[in-house]
């Protein structure tokens, strides 16, 4: 019986070992999170150099992790900041910036609130 449970334990292990990570689940804790997707054209790339210019400059911001999830440079962007107040203007700072639509790529930001905008297909719909 016990070699059974080191036999399970071992292949959990080696199945979670091997599972590449996905997109945020919005669980991170980060302040503000901005989700660079893809509709299978990679990611929307004026776009993304707007947002990291506007989080590089805010100077609110005490981190900001990049974390690559997808093929087509897909990731998130977690940004933690040293107020409230910086986290609402880094969020309508972002929220302005991103269009209601995209036949380019979808980008969502996320305030740590529950807030959230986001660049969807034109026909889609905001989540």
């Amino acid at each position: 019986m016990k070699r059974l449970w080191l036999v399970i334990l071992g292949l959990t292990a080696a199945a979670c070992a091997t599972v590449p990570p996905g997109p945020s689940t919005g669980t991170t804790g980060c302040d503000v999170e901005v989700r660079f997707g893809s509709y299978a054209m990679s990611v929307d790339p004026d776009l993304k150099r707007r947002i990291l210019s506007i989080v590089q400059n805010d100077p609110g911001v005490e981190t900001s992790t990049e974390t690559p999830w997808g093929r087509e440079g897909e990731s998130t962007l977690c940004v933690d900041l040293d107020s409230a107040a910086a986290t609402d203007r880094l969020y309508g700072r972002i929220e302005a910036v991103i269009p209601p639509y995209s036949d380019r790529a979808p980008t969502t930001v996320i305030h740590r609130d529950g807030r959230s905008h986001s660049a969807v297909m034109p026909g889609g719909s905001q989540p």
